[in-house]
């Protein structure tokens, strides 16, 4: 098996599609909220800050990993099989 970078593209598109996904159900939270109009604040803090916890959860997963494998996942999985 050959050794690949643990900053590979497969990882940023696996680390993206996890900041975009909590992007969105910020967006949709504020979209189906009860509420009309919200402050600056609380936009932040509906989208901005679950946004910035994700993409730090990932890039310290892939950081700490011992793996040589690439993973935004906190879940133990592998792409090779495990005969």
């Amino acid at each position: 098996m050959a050794k690949t970078s643990k900053w590979n593209r497969r990882f940023w598109i696996d680390l993206g599609e996890r900041v975009s996904t909590t992007f969105l159900y910020g967006v949709i939270t504020i979209i189906s909220g009860s509420k009309l109009h919200f402050s600056r604040e609380e936009i932040i803090s509906i989208v901005m800050i679950p946004v910035i916890l994700s993409l730090a959860k990932g890039l310290l997963k892939n950081m700490t990993s011992t793996s040589d494998e690439p993973t935004a996942s906190l879940v133990n999985v592998s792409s090779y099989p495990t005969d």
